[in-house]
């Protein structure tokens, strides 16, 4: 989850609405549907992400559905259930970012640390624009593959 927030600076409602098909191990991509703009788009996924999502989908996800979340979510009992939603997310970066003594780290934060991270390496910035989902069709109908790892 970090990874893909930290990393690829993927929007929250874009997480939740990930699934196991969503990333392609085999040539390290993710795949998702961009609402705000109505694109879906591969992305090249971080090493960090990479070998998160190898960790997650072969341990975790062994014997699933193509449509299974991505994140799923538990109840007290340790169950597995349903997807991880968007309250549930905000709480995990909440208390995570209490963990290391930042106080109400937020979602938007994660973006941000993202898109600054971005520019301060040097990204082309039609590449961040495409990255980050805020260009023009045009340019994302390109069909180019991204790298957008901080």
């Amino acid at each position: 989850m970090l990874c893909l927030l930290l990393d690829h600076g993927v929007r929250v409602g874009e997480v939740v609405a990930l699934t196991v098909v969503s990333i392609e191990l085999a040539v390290g991509t993710l795949r998702f549907y961009r609402e705000k703009i109505d694109i879906t788009k591969a992305y090249l996924l971080s090493p960090a992400t990479l070998r998160a999502a190898l960790a997650s989908i072969t341990n975790d996800l062994i014997s699933i559905e193509v449509d299974t979340p991505l994140l799923r979510g538990s109840c007290k009992s340790g169950a597995i259930i349903g997807a991880l939603g968007i309250r549930s997310i905000q709480s995990r970066i909440c208390l995570l970012g209490e963990a290391i003594g930042l106080k109400r780290l937020a979602i938007r934060d994660c973006r941000h640390y993202w898109a600054s991270s971005a520019i301060v390496g040097g990204t082309d910035l039609l590449a961040f624009q495409e990255a980050g989902g805020w260009a023009c069709r045009a340019a994302l109908s390109s069909g180019r593959r991204l790298p957008i790892s901080g």
